[in-house]
């Protein structure tokens, strides 16, 4: 999955980078989530990967249907992607393109994983100790696992912070 996203991460910067320029944000957005609800219906999916599609065949119907809900830079990046043989990291680019518009306007998406559910007094100490640390809005998604026994982990972007019991057993258990 890291090598997936290693892949996909120029793409989103540089795809960011022109929105962000062309002031297209926004329109961006809705453009890579089209693509990506396109490129993972199983049928297309299907489609894409038979040997019998060529690259051109490919690009051309994706094209062909995205025709009316894309624009002609989406058009160019699909027929990029599909050179490449790239389509399988869409959903990585659209992950990463949205991290960068949120930073960009100031907040991050933080994922918690805790081993009960989080009362709101914790739910709101949380989000303000993560404020204050990152210096940005803070949209918090908390994941319940109990496999991990107590503490949490927290993923910010690329950031990880494993405090989890179960991750110091394991670092413990490396040292040992």
């Amino acid at each position: 999955m890291s090598a997936q996203i290693t892949l996909a991460r120029p793409y989103a910067k540089a795809i960011f980078n022109q929105a962000k320029l062309s002031d297209k944000v926004e329109q961006w957005s809705e453009w890579l989530n089209y693509l990506d609800i396109l490129t993972s219906d199983p049928e297309m999916e299907m489609f894409i990967q038979s040997p019998k599609s060529s690259k051109d065949k490919v690009s051309q119907v994706l094209t062909e249907i995205a025709e009316k809900h894309v624009g002609d830079q989406a058009k160019n990046l699909i027929a990029l992607l599909t050179m490449n043989k790239r389509l399988s990291i869409v959903p990585d680019i659209v992950a990463l393109f949205e991290q960068y518009r949120a930073n960009d306007e100031g907040s991050v998406n933080v994922q918690v994983t805790v081993p009960y559910g989080l009362e709101d007094h914790e739910r709101n100490t949380i989000v303000t100790a993560l404020q204050s640390a990152l210096n940005k809005t803070i949209q918090l998604d908390a994941t319940v696992d109990a496999s991990i026994i107590g503490g949490m982990i927290v993923r910010a972007g690329d950031q990880i912070i494993d405090g989890s019991v179960l991750g110091n057993l394991n670092r413990l258990e490396k040292i040992l």
